[in-house]
């Protein structure tokens, strides 16, 4: 169930917002409204960068991507800020499918 709504919210998010998928960055779209915040987009440098395919990355929360070394006060920052419905710019630290280490400049608007 949750697959499925977050493929409908997708399509709806490209069919409102074409531009993301030209973006010449990697974006993810969460929804911050439901419980768990799952990933509702994704865009095709996301998923290159990440090694995931969209079908793994849709409707899961972000914490998949975290790894031992991820720094465990900015993921509480991120927890927080997302609780009090402010915007945040930070640097965590992610892994990739196969396990190699990335920085995500994480934006939360």
């Amino acid at each position: 169930k949750k697959k499925k709504k977050a493929i409908e919210l997708f399509n709806a998010i490209v069919n409102e917002y074409p531009t993301l998928e030209g973006a010449q960055e990697s974006a993810v779209l969460v929804d911050i409204t439901v419980t768990d915040q799952p990933i509702i987009y994704c865009n095709e440098d996301f998923q290159r960068m990440t090694l995931y395919t969209g079908d793994e990355i849709l409707g899961k929360n972000c914490r998949f991507l975290q790894g031992r070394y991820t720094d465990r006060s900015v993921v509480a920052q991120i927890r927080e800020t997302i609780k009090k419905g402010e915007s945040l710019e930070v640097e965590i630290l992610n892994y990739r499918k196969d396990g190699v280490p990335f920085w995500n400049n994480f934006l939360l608007l």
